[in-house]
């Protein structure tokens, strides 16, 4: 009996204690609520920072940083271009039709001389700032959806890296065998590279060059093969020839050089995506690959600019 009761007291006297808790609880709740308005603002702001994964919080936070960073680099670029192809275009107009064709590559040698430094150091930052926000985005997406940002069979070893840089080689040799082709299409096309290389990248440094052909690789590859590649196979329920072939045509697109030279890009990205695929979808082997492309082909075109800029000197000189 005495038990018994002993037993009641520590009950009833718990319960009590634990009903004078919740009441202390809300009544302090309550005077929070009612004298901290702002502290109670941050708080509800703070516990809307953990909803992220939703798809209001998605819609107000990734679309931002998607589109500003696009379009702010579009607008450098436009800027950059526009300095030089306002006068360019007039000059253009007041020629005859006949005389209103391409430049030859030693004309490009020339013009290069006429680009203002400004828009140089403009364009080379218009370019990182551009393919940074493109391996960005392409990761935010990629991180989003669930896939690996860097590829499922991602590691990092001076054995990849070596494989990268061998890995380009037969696309050093792809685009040598089409220079050397007869087609009128293909030497425009060459003609029209070699002047955008003139007017930007012949005054830079190779360590410059250097940097953007690293952030340039780096940034396409995974937003082309890790992000786009990976969401039309795993997402899409694509073949891996399909999305090899559609992610290869979009990256060609990416580049409208002119119409050859998207033709040439899309060859050379579904080359990259072959890279991707065979290295166990590990994007430092197209990454590297890509750099070492751009790299090797900016500077054997800086370097023939130059030697003709030599030989054009030197006939003035005799002259």
């Amino acid at each position: 009996m005495l038990r018994y009761r002993s037993l009641l007291y520590f009950v009833g006297t718990h319960g009590i204690s634990k009903g004078f808790m919740r009441a202390q609880r809300y009544k302090e709740y309550s005077v929070f609520k009612c004298s901290c308005p702002s502290l109670q603002f941050v708080r509800y702001v703070h516990f809307k920072s953990k909803l992220f994964g939703n798809q209001t919080r998605w819609k107000s936070f990734v679309w931002p940083l998607v589109s500003v960073p696009l379009i702010c680099s579009g607008c450098f670029v436009l800027k950059a271009t526009m300095q030089d192809d306002k006068s360019e275009t007039v000059v253009s107009s007041l020629l005859p039709k006949g005389q209103q064709k391409l430049e030859d590559p030693d004309d490009s040698v020339s013009s290069a001389k006429k680009v203002p430094k400004s828009r140089d150091s403009t364009v080379i930052l218009s370019g990182l700032f551009f393919e940074i926000s493109l391996g960005l985005t392409g990761s935010l997406f990629a991180w989003k959806l669930g896939l690996p940002v860097f590829g499922k069979g991602f590691h990092i070893s001076p054995s990849i890296f070596l494989q990268g840089a061998i890995a380009s080689v037969p696309l050093l040799g792809f685009v040598y065998v089409l220079e050397q082709l007869p087609f009128q299409w293909l030497k425009e096309t060459a003609s029209q590279t070699q002047r955008i290389i003139a007017e930007v990248f012949l005054p830079r440094s190779s360590p410059e060059i250097g940097l953007l052909c690293a952030c340039t690789g780096l940034a396409e590859e995974v937003a082309f093969r890790s992000f786009l590649y990976s969401w039309l196979v795993s997402r899409m329920h694509l073949s891996a020839t399909q999305g090899l072939i559609v992610s290869s045509v979009v990256f060609g697109l990416f580049h409208p050089v002119s119409p050859a030279y998207v033709y040439i890009a899309s060859l050379a990205g579904s080359y990259f995506g072959f890279l991707y695929i065979v290295s166990g979808n590990n994007i430092v082997v197209p990454a590297v690959a890509h750099a070492v492309y751009d790299y090797v082909i900016l500077e054997i075109s800086r370097y023939q600019m130059i030697q003709k800029n030599s030989n054009l000197s030197n006939k003035d000189k005799m002259e």
